[in-house]
């Protein structure tokens, strides 16, 4: 069946051959009314959220909300809890969460209950209370009795947070050895990701860098474009230690157009508006790196280009502003002006 043979390639991380097919499925689903039209549903929100589609993920999401059972919503709800912290929208995340925990528990579902707690572990750690997520990993950890990824990843962020990098690497290492011999790509990528973070905290360079290039590579074989942006970022904030500002600025310029390419496909503004924030620290990253190029090389073009980048990051906030309500400039405003206004919006929302 196409729903099986999708399912086979999203397994295979061959997710445009799996998006397709999936799609075809939901289609043809929803005319015979068949009662797998949710389940298709949810995987391909899960897979529209790994490629950055995360209007399209979220669309889906909330139409599977509607028709779930509270016990059935677990998984949909942690979910959505996943991409609302994608989002930078903390209180819809830590929500969902909430939900997705009093689900599991009253269905008896311990090991989704574990991802339940990591989702509000994680909230915690987005808030600057590492010592509170740390206490939401440990309490998941003695929900089951087996070592989960899920679980040794969540507990070696934490580490990191909390200042402690070399507790951190026996939980990523091992973490790193589950998802490898499961042939799982994203947890792959994430890991390697957050081991160039604990390496950068214990002064390894060389091996921090290592593991973001690694983490971009596998994150790019699969499309994870989330894992792709930071990878960049962090190893363009290593080069940039180095006094290496070239490639550090070629790191961050094409961490942008990643975070860029996954902004214009958020249609909400307010979302829109979150994922900006959230992001912010490309932005102003890469004007540090301009200006600091300037000072190195004066009069070879970095000044301009770095006015051009903080001006573009300046308007699209603004317009984001505007779009989503805050500020309303157009009351009495020609027809004609506000449709050049909008013409103008829609340009510059394209502009990478």
């Amino acid at each position: 069946s196409l729903l099986g043979v999708g399912e086979c390639y999203y397994r295979q991380y061959r997710l445009g051959q799996a998006r397709e097919l999936l799609e075809q499925a939901l289609d043809l689903s929803r005319q015979a009314d068949n009662a797998k039209t949710e389940d298709i549903e949810q995987n391909l929100a899960v897979l529209y959220q790994n490629q950055g589609q995360f209007q399209k993920a979220l669309e889906l999401f909330i139409r599977v909300a509607e028709k779930r059972s509270f016990k059935e919503s677990g998984m949909m709800r942690y979910n959505m809890g996943n991409l609302y912290l994608e989002l930078g929208d903390l209180d819809e995340a830590m929500e969902n969460y909430l939900t997705s925990q009093a689900a599991f528990h009253a269905k008896g579902d311990a090991e989704n209950e574990v991802h339940a707690l990591i989702g509000i572990g994680r909230i915690h750690q987005r808030r600057g209370d590492a010592r509170q997520a740390l206490d939401e990993y440990l309490k998941a950890r003695q929900l089951v009795p087996k070592e989960l990824w899920v679980v040794l990843h969540s507990i070696g962020l934490a580490r990191i947070d909390l200042g402690e990098p070399q507790e951190a690497l026996s939980s990523l290492e091992r973490a790193l050895e589950i998802a490898r011999t499961s042939h799982d790509k994203a947890r792959e990528a994430v890991t390697l990701l957050a081991l160039g973070s604990a390496y950068a905290k214990l002064h390894e360079a060389e091996r921090a860098v290592e593991s973001f290039t690694e983490a971009t590579a596998v994150a790019g074989e699969i499309g994870y474009q989330s894992v792709i942006a930071l990878a960049l970022l962090q190893r363009s904030l290593l080069r940039r230690d180095q006094n290496r500002p070239e490639e550090a600025l070629a790191d961050v310029e094409n961490a942008l157009a990643t975070v860029e390419a996954v902004r214009r496909n958020i249609v909400g503004d307010g979302l829109r508006t979150g994922f900006f924030a959230t992001k912010r620290t490309f932005y102003d990253l890469d004007i540090d790196l301009l200006l600091q190029l300037d000072r190195l090389q004066p009069g070879k073009g970095y000044r301009a280009r770095a006015l051009e980048a903080s001006e573009r990051a300046r308007a699209r906030g603004l317009l984001d502003l505007l779009a989503e309500g805050r500020i309303d400039v157009r009351q009495g405003l020609d027809p004609g002006l506000r449709q050049r206004e909008d013409d103008l919006a829609e340009k510059l929302s394209q502009v990478q």
